[in-house]
């Protein structure tokens, strides 16, 4: 991808049981990926694709705590994404080249499913900032926000998993 790039390159897999498998949202600039491909995968993974999409985002900050405004505004970036990855393979929302998540490939087998879908950085960073009053985003780096210090834990890694 060329320098100043924003899409992402999201690809997710369900099983035939319509549950999340795995997933990765990627970024490429200039050669190199740059940040973590899984960063919700612990919340994501054995999730059954209706509860992804149902989950508000207010809903999804909460089962993340104690995050600073940059952990939050990345966990919400991958949340999103895969929110609106599902949302085009499922048909409910478009996925043309125009759109903010376009549909790049969709296989189906008797395993279940896999997507790769382009998603414009942009866009998921507008519905960031619509949410910050509703589902209480603290910051984003869009609008220079940035609450913690740069050696901040991964909050995939603090007892955020699923509880079962």
């Amino acid at each position: 991808m060329p320098c100043g790039d924003v899409t992402d390159i999201l690809t997710i897999a369900v099983d035939s049981q319509g549950v999340v498998k795995r997933y990765s949202l990627r970024k490429q600039t200039c050669g190199g990926e740059v940040g973590r491909q899984a960063l919700i995968g612990k919340w994501l993974h054995g999730r059954p694709v209706e509860e992804v999409l149902a989950t508000p985002s207010g809903d999804f900050v909460k089962s993340h705590p104690n995050v600073s405004g940059t952990w939050e505004y990345l966990l919400l970036k991958h949340f999103l994404a895969v929110q609106s990855g599902l949302a085009v393979a499922l048909g409910r929302q478009p996925g043309g080249v125009s759109e903010p998540c376009v549909l790049e490939s969709l296989t189906f087998d008797a395993e279940g499913l896999e997507l790769t879908a382009l998603i414009k950085s942009d866009a998921v960073t507008s519905k960031i900032q619509a949410c910050r009053s509703c589902c209480g985003t603290k910051a984003s780096p869009a609008d220079g926000g940035h609450a913690g210090s740069q050696q901040e834990s991964d909050p995939e890694s603090a007892g955020t998993e699923r509880e079962v």
